[in-house]
């Protein structure tokens, strides 16, 4: 946990959430790479699946983790995030399940509860860089400098390995 400590903030978000998603194409490829060319779309489901979840509790993790780091009167509130965290943990299993079965109406459903599940999971991204932006210069951070993070981090993935 230590190293976890000692990495700059842009460098902890994108191996937060770019990590699981490389990984996934790693585990596509090589059960492709084992002969059958079909065998790593029947994976990727299940792969997703476990890279959500992975996902979902290393982001309530981080965002705990940092908060108990920062000073008592920087702390943000944790309401919503820990709803948005348990309403997309629970929607994923709703999404991997209603996948499977064709029915119009139980994917317009599906639909309006994606777009909710997309709005928290963007809310729990700004969350986790904002509390990791406090724990480590220790001092109130502005939208911008948080934007900023944002920005940088969904334009360039690859900026993880420098």
């Amino acid at each position: 946990m230590s190293i976890l400590l000692r990495i700059k903030a842009w460098k902890l978000v994108l191996l937060t959430y770019f990590a699981p998603f490389i990984a996934a194409g790693i585990l596509v490829e090589l059960a492709e790479s084992m002969g059958n060319k079909n065998l790593g779309f029947v994976f990727v489901p299940f792969i997703i699946l476990t890279l959500l979840i992975f996902q979902i509790v290393w982001s309530w993790t981080v965002g705990f983790i940092t908060q108990e780091l920062s000073p008592e009167n920087l702390r943000l509130n944790m309401t919503m995030f820990n709803f948005g965290i348990k309403y997309v943990f629970i929607y994923t299993f709703v999404f991997f399940i209603g996948s499977f079965i064709e029915n119009s109406v139980l994917i317009s459903v599906i639909f309006i509860l994606h777009i909710i599940a997309i709005l928290f999971f963007i809310y729990i991204i700004y969350f986790v860089t904002k509390s990791v932006l406090i724990s480590e210069k220790q001092r109130k951070v502005g939208f911008f400098e948080v934007a900023t993070l944002l920005v940088f981090i969904l334009v360039s993935p690859l900026w993880l390995f420098i």
